[in-house]
């Protein structure tokens, strides 16, 4: 064996492993919170076909919004789309055919790049659907923006216009609805002497 065809090899080794962790983040069982919850992809599959969580308002969701849950609806389509791709022949669950990638046996050293790319597509279905499972908390802050001095903004919501303060705080940064300028949590001290000083 060459020092080439061994170093493709390893390289191989590598991205299938890689491959297989996001795999498993896709597919198993997680926990959360302390108890256990059924995979990202099992959530996906079973909201596709829900609606979307309402407000409370039965009367206005009656006759707005989707029937359907569009971002679950979207992975799954794009998660079926791919893996059939692969094995057009075969009508087996997306699943197995995704955890079949994870072998270094279905691939061939000079695939690496492929299996980098799988990698990559089954990481983004794990953030998206773990958005929709897991949404980010959101705190809103009744100050005025730094950037653009504005303190509320009006949102639509449930058929009329509420007040909601510009500006809230997330564990990945803070954001001004009115502007759109965003401050990174590294920046949060910054934002808070700023705030202070108000």
């Amino acid at each position: 064996m060459t020092e080439t065809n061994t170093a493709d090899a390893e390289n191989l080794t590598a991205a299938v492993a890689e491959l297989d962790r996001a795999v498993g983040r896709f597919l198993s069982p997680r926990m959360a919170e302390g108890r256990p919850e059924p995979s990202l992809w099992a959530e996906v599959c079973r909201r596709r076909l829900e609606p979307p969580p309402s407000s409370g308002n039965r009367a206005v969701h009656r006759f707005s919004g989707s029937p359907v849950c569009l971002s679950s609806l979207q992975i799954h389509s794009e998660v079926v789309g791919a893996v059939r791709q692969l094995a057009t022949d075969r009508d087996d669950d997306p699943a197995v055919l995704l955890d079949s990638l994870t072998r270094t046996s279905a691939w061939r050293p000079q695939d690496t790049s492929t299996v980098l790319d799988w990698c990559e597509a089954v990481t983004d279905w794990c953030r998206r659907a773990l958005a929709i499972v897991e949404p980010e908390r959101r705190m809103e802050v009744r100050a005025r923006c730094p950037a653009c001095e504005t303190r509320t903004v009006y949102r639509h919501k449930d058929g009329e216009d509420i007040r909601v303060p510009a500006l809230s705080v997330s564990v990945s940064g803070a954001d001004c609805i009115a502007c759109g300028a965003h401050w990174s949590p590294a920046q949060f001290g910054l934002l808070i002497a700023v705030l202070e000083g108000e």
